[in-house]
């Protein structure tokens, strides 16, 4: 059987994959005042901020990238199972829905042109649904949801932890890695030093052996606000359409 061509993606976190690590400290009345770093490893540091973000249900993430010759921003209103997404990429358009498993997409012919390599008749500016094990639902659920979001603001490899610092005004911890499944790139995720303990940005940087260039930004805000997401009143299955 033919090996299906790896799909041309836009270059943004949903290269990044897979949550690892275990808490490891429990958190509860006694931690809600000590800081994040104190007795905990950079790894359990992570785990604690993970945990805050499941903690509170729902959260916005807006994410800005440059790469290469893309320039995008999006902002996604999430739970843990469902989420509203809005890009903007070089100019164009899009919108993404996660409801009850199955992630829908509206996009114009450009951004077409960007995911796949090719317009594809009669796909643009229509909301198509993928439904698990189809071809790209992995790739337009990423990020949709706290279960699919987690991983990717989880820095892996060697980690280092710094003291206490202020990222836009809130003190914070940084935890320094490396995305799990890339290279050449630092990921560092800063982390509320004191409770509720939960993910505040994520930088993203690129690494070369004489400069480091900043890549992509994610900031958190509007933690535990009510959403409620539902499935567009009117969809075509990707079935429907031949893509490569």
């Amino acid at each position: 059987m033919k090996t299906p061509r790896t799909p041309r993606l836009i270059p943004t976190t949903a290269v990044v994959l897979l949550l690892a690590g275990v808490l490891g400290t429990t958190v509860g009345a006694g931690a809600a005042t000590t800081p994040a770093r104190r007795g905990r490893t950079a790894s359990q540091v992570v785990a604690l901020a993970l945990a805050g973000l499941r903690a509170a249900g729902s959260y916005t993430v807006t994410v800005a990238s440059t790469v290469q010759n893309f320039s995008a921003t999006s902002v996604t209103s999430s739970t843990l199972t469902s989420g509203i997404r809005h890009d903007v990429i070089n100019g164009q358009h899009g919108e993404r829905i996660f409801a009850q498993g199955v992630v829908y997409v509206r996009f114009t012919p450009v951004l077409e042109q960007l995911y796949f390599a090719k317009v594809i008749p009669g796909l643009a500016n229509q909301w198509v649904a993928f439904r698990p094990g189809q071809r790209y639902f992995s790739v337009f659920a990423a990020t949709m949801t706290g279960s699919t979001l987690a991983p990717l603001i989880s820095p892996s490899g060697r980690l280092t932890m710094s003291a206490a610092l202020t990222y836009d005004g809130q003190r914070v911890v940084a935890v320094t890695g490396t995305p799990p499944t890339t290279t050449g790139l630092l990921e560092t995720l800063y982390v509320s030093d004191r409770a509720p303990y939960r993910p505040v940005a994520v930088r993203i940087d690129s690494r070369t052996a004489t400069s480091t260039t900043l890549a992509e930004t994610i900031t958190f805000s509007h933690w535990g606000a009510h959403l409620r997401v539902s499935a567009p009143a009117h969809s075509v299955a990707s079935s429907q359409f031949t893509l490569p």
